[in-house]
């Protein structure tokens, strides 16, 4: 008959199972690397944002904890007032506060909700929001048209971005 053996679609789903997680080392290890090479990349831009004493964090889905980690360790390091907030919760109470002197972290990698995240920072760009976007290569032409703050994470898949943005708002 045209089924296989249990035990070899089993050893099948293993062996492609191990081959992504491989893959996915293999991914990890050279951005860590790059990664190192990556702070300066956010040298200009801690020049730059050094005098605020507020920052917003916004991030969707899978990056929503990672706005949330952001916010912390800057509040932790650094003693200035950070929050972190869902990017679909922006509406209202925290949009209210965004002025040139509150500059928000927008995690913003190419993914699925990559088109609502714009709409959030074009939003925040309405009030004079300063933002920063941590983002990946294949989005920088659209993002540019709102910031020069961009810093570049290598694309990935969207369940590994948040490693990629988290070890990046380590160097912030």
């Amino acid at each position: 008959s045209g089924h296989q053996p249990r035990a070899i679609y089993t050893n099948q789903k293993i062996s492609q199972k191990m081959e992504q997680y491989l893959c996915c080392r293999r991914f990890l290890s050279k951005y860590l690397l790059l990664a190192r090479c990556g702070f300066y990349q956010f040298n200009p831009l801690q020049r730059r944002f050094q005098k605020y004493q507020n920052f917003f964090f916004i991030g969707r889905k899978y990056n929503y904890p990672v706005a949330l980690e952001g916010a912390l360790k800057l509040k932790e390091i650094s003693y200035i007032h950070a929050e972190g907030y869902g990017a679909g919760e922006m509406k209202h109470g925290p949009l209210a506060m965004i002025d040139e002197n509150f500059p928000t972290v927008a995690i913003a990698p190419k993914d699925d909700v990559y088109n609502k995240m714009l709409s959030n920072i074009q939003e925040i760009r309405a009030r004079k929001g300063k933002v920063i976007v941590i983002t990946t290569e294949d989005s920088v032409e659209d993002l540019s048209r709102l910031t020069k703050d961009i810093f570049v994470v290598p694309t990935t898949s969207s369940f590994l971005s948040p490693i990629v943005t988290a070890i990046s708002l380590q160097l912030f």
